[in-house]
């Protein structure tokens, strides 16, 4: 996509590569780093931001039964990104008109040891987030969040049994399956995920606005092949 872009506008839009999480602002605080103007672009899941805003985060983002791809990516357009850029008024953020990367399902679970009946979940130690750990507390597991990099380690060094991270694909691209030996999956629990992409407006507002159009067009074609 950034190559995209720099092609697109002629060179007179240039996207730093993607940095990883914590170098330049902390794991699952990106929000954080656009309000304050340390990051001027952004992609993230707001099932992070559940401390802030509570279960008004599900809407955005990955939710048990919650909507298909196309369903999620039709009420963003109609009033979704509208609902999250009034969730997120006291943040000096901007979301770029509707664009979102849209997401196959996350896999249920990836665990090393094996799950055969829900009373196996017991004592597990998961890493995961929203709705999905307080159900998970329910039936007995112990829940964290952290950050998708430090997912690895953790349970390569036993601090963790299992975890829920992202589609299976992209749980390949990270090796995941080094350190698991199971995975589980339930599309129908979490059809699908959206990750909003957000700027610092004043970083947004010295583009030139022909260069906006061209941006807005490239991330809206990106977000939705993502999921292609």
């Amino acid at each position: 996509m950034l190559e995209s872009i720099e092609v697109s506008t002629g060179g007179r839009l240039k996207v730093t590569p993607t940095h990883g999480a914590g170098e330049v602002v902390p794991g699952l605080k990106e929000l954080d780093g656009i309000h304050e103007g340390v990051l001027d672009m952004a992609s993230t899941c707001t099932m992070y931001w559940m401390d802030r805003f509570g279960p008004a985060c599900n809407l955005f983002t990955y939710q048990i039964g919650g909507l298909s791809p196309t369903e999620q990516w039709m009420w963003s357009q109609l009033e979704g990104a509208a609902l999250l850029t009034e969730m997120c008024a006291d943040y000096n953020v901007k979301f770029i008109e509707e664009s979102a990367f849209l997401c196959p399902p996350e896999a249920f679970l990836g665990t090393k040891p094996q799950l055969k009946v829900p009373g196996d979940l017991k004592g597990l130690k998961l890493r995961t987030a929203g709705d999905d750990g307080v159900v998970f507390t329910e039936m007995g597991a112990s829940v964290c969040l952290l950050s998708p990099a430090e997912v690895y380690e953790s349970i390569m060094r036993g601090v963790l049994d299992g975890y829920q991270l992202s589609s299976p694909g992209y749980d390949y691209s990270v090796a995941m399956y080094e350190v698991i030996d199971y995975l589980y999956l339930g599309p129908t629990r979490q059809p699908c995920e959206w990750f909003p992409i957000m700027v610092n407006p004043d970083s947004w507002a010295e583009i030139p606005d022909d260069i906006k159009q061209i941006l807005i067009a490239e991330t809206h074609r990106w977000g939705y092949d993502h999921y292609g």
